[in-house]
């Protein structure tokens, strides 16, 4: 049989403490650090977060390098680790999948990506993002107009 104490105090562990618990987190945990800063600038442009349903377009720069489009005006750069050889192909198609099931781009490890090719034999290939940030206007206009997406 159970007691009537020891119950109380599980269903106090249970509800009360941690309640408790977040109404006491400090006001700069990281998530609500990561929450907060969707959308928003560092001083040195690198920084903001977009959900990967913001995401309009893309344009390869290279075979290390892919800028997108997100909210008609942001651009955001995702650099890779390596070459990526497929991006120089014609028309490659990006597949972007949120990791961890979160659909929020902070990071470059916040998705993992694979570039595919047009055809029935063609597979995807995954490449390592090694670095996603938000460009700044300046960085924006110095990338020539042709290779915005």
């Amino acid at each position: 049989m159970v007691r009537p104490a020891l119950l109380l105090g599980c269903l106090f562990a249970l509800i009360v403490a941690p309640a408790v618990s977040w109404s006491q987190a400090p006001a700069g945990t990281a998530a609500q650090s990561k929450a907060g800063s969707a959308g928003a600038d560092r001083e040195d442009g690198r920084g903001g977060c977009v959900y990967i349903t913001q995401l309009q377009g893309d344009h390869p720069l290279s075979d290390r390098a892919v800028i997108f489009r997100a909210n008609v005006n942001d651009f955001y750069r995702l650099d890779f680790a390596q070459q990526c050889v497929e991006l120089t192909y014609p028309q490659p198609k990006l597949i972007i999948t949120p990791a961890g099931g979160m659909g929020m781009i902070c990071h470059a490890i916040d998705i993992d990506v694979k570039v595919g090719q047009q055809g029935p034999d063609s597979f995807p290939v995954s490449c390592i993002p090694s670095a996603f940030y938000k460009l700044t206007p300046a960085e924006v206009a110095a990338v020539p107009k042709k290779n915005l997406p």
